[in-house]
């Protein structure tokens, strides 16, 4: 049984600026095609007109290192709990604390990059309403931009011009904000490395203490939450991002609006973008 990630506030937030999709793309060294991929999702030409294209930052990475001395298997006496805890490299790295969301839900980078392109073709929502009928659009691309102590998820989001409302609420800044939603087949709690695949095999940290900090037996400040699947476990570390909807408020604060791409500039980016290709 996997657990479902997402996140859902309702607050307004200003619209972020920032570098054009072919920039990014250039940044993050994409190279798969994506003009003719984003053809094959929309069903036809990238065409202003009809879509309005957003490149927004939807999600963060953290990294992660080995406990010292931890044992590892299943039932795993950790104070008055059993635990099942079959890795590891559960410790989230201090400085990494603030890339973890305001649901207290985490990726490390090595599932965020075995993951983050079954983001490409999936629908993009509002308020994480998942009905199909109700796609605003959908995700055209997605590309890892590594800033060093995280990698960014980048991804272009075409919006259907019909839905004249939201579009107005996008271009003029009073909706400027999207949270992602995802599906993973089991979380490992980042203080004792419980492995679970539902609700009922959750430990306590993570039922009562998720975002708190804690002292490793180093003396180190570390952030409690739950890590999404495992870099060991299938190709896709056991994540799949189904959909990403604009909210009012995001679970991750660095998931925000950074450009709106004029028909002149959708043009050129994507002349732009074949030339990186």
């Amino acid at each position: 049984m996997a657990f479902l990630k997402k996140a859902n506030a309702v607050v307004v937030h200003p619209r972020v600026s920032g570098k054009t999709w072919g920039g990014i793309r250039k940044t993050a060294s994409a190279k798969n095609n994506f003009t003719e991929e984003a053809k094959k999702i929309l069903g036809g030409e990238l065409d202003p007109s009809k879509y309005l294209f957003t490149h927004c930052t939807i999600v963060a990475s953290v990294d992660v290192e080995e406990v010292p001395d931890v044992k590892t298997g299943s039932s795993i006496k950790v104070g008055s709990s059993t635990i099942n805890r079959p890795y590891s490299d559960y410790y989230i790295k201090p400085e990494c604390s603030q890339f973890v969301n305001n649901n207290g839900d985490s990726w490390s980078r090595d599932v965020l990059l075995a993951s983050y392109r079954s983001f490409i073709g999936s629908h993009n929502f509002q308020e994480h309403v998942q009905i199909e009928e109700q796609s605003k659009g959908r995700i055209i691309d997605a590309v890892a931009r590594d800033i060093g102590d995280s990698v960014y998820i980048d991804i272009l989001v075409a919006t259907d011009r019909k839905h004249e409302q939201l579009v107005k609420d996008i271009e003029s800044g009073k909706l400027a904000t999207l949270s992602m939603g995802c599906t993973t087949e089991f979380t490992i709690c980042s203080q004792c490395g419980n492995f679970a695949v539902d609700e009922t095999q959750l430990c306590p940290h993570i039922k009562y203490s998720k975002l708190n900090t804690f002292l490793d037996d180093s003396g180190k400040k570390r952030v409690v939450a739950e890590l999404c699947g495992h870099k060991d476990y299938a190709d896709n570390g056991g994540v799949n991002f189904i959909e990403a909807s604009w909210v009012a408020v995001p679970a991750f604060t660095g998931a925000v609006m950074r450009n709106i791409l004029s028909p002149e500039e959708v043009s050129t980016k994507q002349a732009e973008i074949k030339e990186v290709l």
